[in-house]
């Protein structure tokens, strides 16, 4: 037998809480039941991802993210990251880059990112950086050098 669970983010117009709003409803056999025969409860036939033997497989990222609250989970890694990088004194002015990535979930996911690769936590690691980069774009001793 092969079991699959798909789900979709409802519309807040289907919910058993605004519904109830617009009037009577019953619960008859584990139904939402409207005393009028008006459609209460709807299923879309699209959904936002599927589970299949512990694999998710994922229709709607925007929706997807939107139903497991990810951007909850995002804002603990940015913070975790923004706390990490005012304890290894990182950068100066932390602020402006907590400012920058805000609510911004493309920002979020790359705090994401920088949390799960971790690199900013080695030794010297962005003076390196840094170092590649000037050599990269041409800039040595505080000049831009020639770079054809």
């Amino acid at each position: 037998m092969i079991k699959i669970v798909c789900l979709e983010k409802i519309n807040t117009d289907t919910q058993p809480k605004k519904v109830a709003s617009k009037g009577i409803l019953f619960f008859i056999n584990k139904e939402l039941v409207d005393p009028d025969d008006k459609e209460v409860f709807v299923i879309y036939p699209n959904y936002d991802f599927f589970v299949y033997k512990r694999t998710v497989f994922i229709a709607s990222k925007k929706q997807f993210e939107s139903s497991m609250n990810f951007r909850e989970g995002m804002k603990r890694k940015s913070a975790e990251v923004i706390a990490d990088f005012k304890n290894l004194e990182t950068f100066k002015n932390i602020e402006l880059i907590e400012q920058y990535v805000g609510n911004n979930l493309h920002h979020l996911r790359k705090m994401a990112s920088i949390l799960k690769s971790g690199y900013y936590k080695q030794p010297d690691y962005l003076k390196k950086l840094i170092a590649v980069n000037k050599k990269k774009m041409g800039f040595e001793g505080g000049e831009w050098a020639d770079c054809s």
